[in-house]
């Protein structure tokens, strides 16, 4: 299959996810999202201009200064396009850049909790790996956990997949929105968006693939 072709189909299949997706979570919370990472996402926003509708922006910059100096740039575009836009781990950047909401890695509980004592910045969601963490998600009122690794992932970070039957579990047992991650393609996001929200790193990166 040619570049085009290949992206013109998974462009296809990613927004019928977003319409199973759109039919069980509230309006106000984007059906996927395009996590974004300096090393996996290079051509960041070219692949957001890229992006079908209902698609959010989970920004991600590691504190890197490139990432950084890219943010009011995002920020912009993320409006242009009516495109939920969420930061992680800095809720002042999130307040700076005018970001819907606030996503928290689940290693920064504690941080989330003094934050969220003084004020809710917008839509707050947070990474779940175990049933541990879904509590603390859930004391704390996030309006999202994003559970992983559902399938394999190329991300050094990944642990081992749970596949489909686990997500349907902790979507049953959550209280809140849930988001796959991990491993989402174009190949399966259909089948995850049944279950869930979806999110995804370079899966999403093949609706927009740069010319060589």
């Amino acid at each position: 299959m040619s570049a085009m072709k290949h992206e013109a189909a998974a462009d296809r299949k990613f927004r019928n996810a977003v319409r199973i997706a759109q039919g069980h979570l509230q309006p106000s919370l984007p059906a996927g999202l395009f996590v974004t990472d300096p090393e996996r996402t290079p051509d960041l926003l070219e692949t957001i201009e890229a992006l079908p509708d209902g698609i959010g922006v989970l920004f991600r910059h590691f504190g890197r200064p490139d990432q950084l100096k890219l943010a009011p740039q995002l920020g912009k575009l993320c409006r242009a396009q009516f495109r939920q836009l969420i930061v992680s781990a800095d809720p002042l950047l999130a307040i700076r850049i005018g970001a819907g909401g606030v996503h928290w890695p689940a290693r920064l509980t504690l941080a989330a909790t003094k934050v969220l004592r003084s004020q809710k910045l917008g839509i707050q969601t947070m990474s779940v790996h175990s049933v541990e963490e879904l509590r603390r998600a859930r004391c704390l009122g996030m309006d999202a956990i994003l559970v992983s690794a559902i399938f394999r992932s190329d991300s050094p970070s990944a642990g081992t997949p749970i596949g489909l039957s686990r997500l349907a579990s902790f979507g049953r047992n959550a209280g809140m929105a849930v988001y796959a991650l991990g491993g989402v393609t174009s190949e399966n996001a259909e089948r995850v968006s049944k279950l869930s929200g979806f999110a995804s790193v370079s899966g999403l990166g093949e609706v927009y693939r740069p010319e060589a």
